[in-house]
C-alpha cells in the first residue's frame, strides 16, 4: 500500500492520479476569494475601521481554505478535503458573521462545489 492508497487516491478522468480540472479549478476559485475576503477586511481595519475578530482569524481562515490545494495527486482525498473544510467553513462564517467571518461564506460554498464537481470523484465511494 503506498501512501496514495492510504490517503484514500483514486483515478483522475484521464486515468492518471490528478484531481479533475473542474474540480481544481473550483478549488482555486475559493481559495482566491477567501483571500480577496481577507484582503477586504485587512484593507478595512487599516483604514481605521473595526473589525471585531483577530486579523489572525482571518489569515488562519484563508489558510485553511488553501488546504485541498495541497493534495492535487490524490483525487479521493481533495475530495473529502472539499467536503470537510467546507462544511466547517459554512458553519463558521454562519456561526462567525457577527465577527466579520461573512466574507468567507462564497469560499465555503465553492468548496462544496468542487467536492462534487468531479464525474468519478464522490466523496463517499
Amino acid at each position: 500500500m503506498n501512501e496514495f492508497d492510504f490517503l484514500g487516491a483514486g483515478m483522475g478522468e484521464d486515468g492518471s492520479k490528478r484531481v479533475a480540472r473542474w474540480q481544481w479549478g473550483w478549488a482555486v476559485a475559493a481559495a482566491a476569494t477567501a483571500a480577496w475576503g481577507t484582503a477586504t477586511m485587512l484593507y478595512h481595519l487599516g483604514q481605521g475601521g473595526y473589525i471585531p475578530a483577530s486579523p489572525s482569524a482571518f489569515v488562519l481562515t484563508t489558510l485553511a481554505t488553501s488546504m485541498p490545494l495541497v493534495m492535487r495527486g490524490a483525487p479521493r482525498a481533495f475530495t473529502r478535503c472539499c467536503l470537510v473544510i467546507g462544511l466547517a467553513l459554512l458553519g463558521w462564517a454562519l456561526v462567525g458573521a457577527m465577527i466579520g467571518m461573512f466574507v468567507f461564506l462564497p469560499a465555503a460554498v465553492l468548496l462544496l462545489i468542487a467536492s462534487f464537481a468531479g464525474p468519478r470523484n464522490q466523496p463517499c465511494g
